[in-house]
């Protein structure tokens, strides 16, 4: 511990001790001073373990690195502590004296349980001006508060003040901390976050006792027994289950929510076992999000991150990426056999081809002493594209207003999920045009390909072309629910087919077993082996 942090703490506790002792703690109930000790031991033992950690490994200087934002106990205590506030108002507010304290109280206990969740989980990071979203909660909070405490003003400074104080631990200091503190405070302002954590706790606990004060004021004698066993318990409760939570959830995640995966590296010694993806139909500017459950079974160096690329399927090109610098933990900073989750976001351009779907691949890189380098894949049950690159599903992209327009309004029905609903020929010379607008109404698990058969007048077959009905880079199994989309198909007819009327029959097969799928008309009548008569076209002379 550096002078200058050590000086700071030796304020800040010995600072917050004394305003406790002087304004909380006489009229405190015993329970309530046991808890206040508890708190505050633990409090400092947080502190202590994250300076004795640093030589206990990597995975230990990690996990109890004070000044990580996640999932790790310093997180838990906070998260903790704001739970125990929500709880403690929520019993408040059962026993409140008005309904404008008890709807304040509930209000009071909503807030302190969503910044918890919030503490614990970093919601606000995909929130918009979340600053100023939470100052106006805050503000309102501490208004409202004051027109309806003003017997009570020491709560109300006891619960402000601490909300005050945990505010500008975690965000103006983070804030200073992140523009170098405008060029002042030199190396101290690299220990900012130390003491942010600190200052961030300190106020919760603040606010906590001044909840805890009301409460022991205002709840009865013969409720506050199990009121204060309960609190006790919700706080314990509450801390084992945000400790256990990251060893335990994206384990539960990866086995029973996340598409399972065998991706190996380093012969096994680093494992992607899963992943999710936010939406596998998506439009042109979304925004698709993907989960990484991955392992490591023994101590991994080299590694650094994660990159998913969203890649064409005829082409190779990579139309939206993403390159993610695995932090919480780092691969050599995990323990060996628990599973862990990466977060992973791809942001499609404006202009990416539609009615297409593309192969989601993921790559694996470190950077060495020559610079960054793609990890190869020893192991894996996916299509690789390269040594290093594997495809984890297909990713459809589809016009979100697509046209529809066509000549023919029909209704074909395959097998009642996929249905034809309409079709346009036109003839120039030898270039035939068609037009067909499907519509989709569940999954197709069989790639299937669309035939069109041209027989002459006297019904003798002379020209086929079999294809995927819209293009050769969406193929079936890739339609999503829903779907409504118009394939152009342009057919050069050989120079050899001679002046004469033709006509004209489509059809869907399966590409694997060569098996026509069933169609039947709008009413519902089979028609004789899988085939649409489209109508006839006439070739000059």
């Amino acid at each position: 511990m550096t002078p200058d942090v050590a000086f700071a703490y030796l304020i800040l506790f010995g600072g917050h001790w004394l305003l406790l002792r002087r304004f909380v703690l006489p009229d405190l109930p015993p329970v309530g001073k046991g808890l206040l000790v508890v708190l505050y031991a633990l409090h400092l033992l947080l502190i202590a373990l994250f300076y004795a950690s640093r030589g206990w490994g990597e995975f230990w200087s990690w996990y109890l690195d004070y000044r990580f934002g996640e999932y790790n106990p310093a997180a838990s205590y906070a998260a903790a502590l704001y739970l125990l506030i929500a709880l403690s108002a929520l019993l408040i507010a059962l026993r409140g004296q008005s309904l404008r304290l008890r709807l304040y109280w509930l209000g009071v206990g909503a807030l302190f349980g969503f910044l918890g969740f919030d503490e614990y989980l970093i919601l606000h990071e995909g929130v918009k001006n979340w600053i100023l979203h939470y100052a106006i909660a805050a503000g309102t909070m501490a208004l409202v508060g004051f027109l309806l405490l003003r017997r009570d003003l020491r709560t109300w400074f006891l619960l402000v003040g601490g909300l005050g104080i945990a505010s500008v631990g975690g965000v103006g200091l983070e804030m200073l901390a992140l523009y170098d503190c405008f060029g002042y405070l030199g190396a101290t302002c690299n220990r900012l976050p130390l003491i942010e954590e600190a200052l961030e706790n300190v106020g919760i606990l603040t606010a906590f006792m001044g909840v805890l004060l009301y409460a022991s004021w205002h709840i009865p004698p013969t409720a506050w027994a199990w009121s204060r066993r309960l609190i006790a318990a919700g706080g314990v409760g509450s801390a084992v289950l945000l400790i256990a939570a990251p060893f335990v959830v994206p384990g539960l995640e990866a086995r029973f929510l996340a598409e399972p995966v065998v991706l190996e590296y380093q012969d096994g010694d680093l494992s992607v076992i899963g992943y999710q993806v936010s939406n596998p139909a998506l439009s042109p500017g979304d925004q698709v999000h993907v989960q990484l459950y991955w392992r490591t079974r023994s101590r991994v160096s080299g590694l650094q991150g994660f990159s998913a690329h969203l890649v064409s399927r005829s082409t190779g090109a990579s139309f939206a990426s993403v390159n993610r610098v695995v932090e919480d933990p780092r691969f050599q900073e995990a323990a060996p056999g628990t599973v862990y989750r990466t977060s992973l976001s791809l942001n499609l351009p404006p202009d990416i081809p539609v009615q297409n779907s593309y192969w989601l691949t993921l790559t694996t890189w470190g950077n060495g002493r020559q610079g960054i380098f793609m990890q190869p894949i020893s192991h894996s049950d996916r299509e690789q594209v390269t040594r290093d690159m594997a495809v984890l599903t297909s990713l459809s992209v589809i016009d979100p207003a697509p046209s529809l327009t066509v000549d023919h309004p029909v209704r074909y029905d395959f097998q009642g999920d996929l249905a034809l609903t309409g079709y346009s020929i036109s003839l120039d010379e030898k270039q035939l045009a068609l037009q067909f607008a499907w519509e989709n109404h569940a999954e197709i698990r069989e790639p299937l390909i669309q035939f069109l058969h041209i027989f002459d007048s006297e019904g003798n077959y002379v020209y086929s072309v079999d294809r995927p009905p819209l293009t050769d880079d969406f193929p079936t199994i890739d339609w999503p629910v829903s779907l409504k989309a118009r394939a152009d198909w342009q057919v050069d007819l050989p120079d050899t087919l001679p002046p004469g009327e033709y006509s004209l029959r489509t059809g869907l097969y399966e590409a694997s077993s060569l098996n026509r799928w069933p169609v039947s008309d709008s009413e519902g009548t089979p028609l004789p082996d899988g085939i649409i008569e489209l109508g006839t076209i006439q070739i000059e002379p």
